[in-house]
């Protein structure tokens, strides 16, 4: 039993081509791997094909879909904290005028309560001059009343 040939056929053949003896044999052998001849025929089973390329696709596809809905998610979570910034602004921007027409109403009741004092003065003073009463002077009743005399002893 030592190897003294090797038999070849090609692909399309169903004979063999003939033995060629080893002093004629170009190629050598350096090494192989128990098994991957097994793996080969394993990926051309309908199996094979699933493991080997439909659980890496449906892995990458979950993979997107968890990416893409994550990314909406912060998109939104930016907007909505975008959204909850202007509505602060709007709320501090509303305040602010608030108090800047309080202030401004405050100061116009000022200027209207002196113009006020300014007028009763200025009616009292015209009314000493004139001798006449005007109903401007402390103690004088108002206009269109009469003081009642206090009622009479019995």
């Amino acid at each position: 039993g030592a190897v003294v040939s090797v038999t070849t056929k090609g692909d399309a053949n169903s004979a063999n081509d003939g033995a060629i003896l080893l002093e004629n044999v170009v190629g050598l052998c350096t090494g192989s791997v128990a098994g991957m001849g097994s793996f080969a025929m394993f990926l051309q089973t309908p199996v094979g094909i699933v493991v080997v390329i439909g659980i890496p696709v449906l892995l990458y596809i979950a993979y997107d879909v968890t990416r893409i809905t994550l990314n909406s998610r912060r998109i939104k979570a930016a907007e909505a904290a975008k959204q909850a910034e202007k509505e602060s602004e709007k709320d501090e921007e509303i305040r602010r005028l608030r108090e800047l027409l309080a202030e401004k109403d405050g100061a116009a009741e000022q200027a209207e309560g002196e113009k006020s004092a300014e007028r009763s003065s200025d009616s009292g003073e015209e009314a000493a001059e004139e001798g006449a009463p005007q109903g401007a002077a402390e103690g004088d009743p108002p206009e269109g009343t009469e003081e009642s005399a206090p009622p009479a002893e019995k």
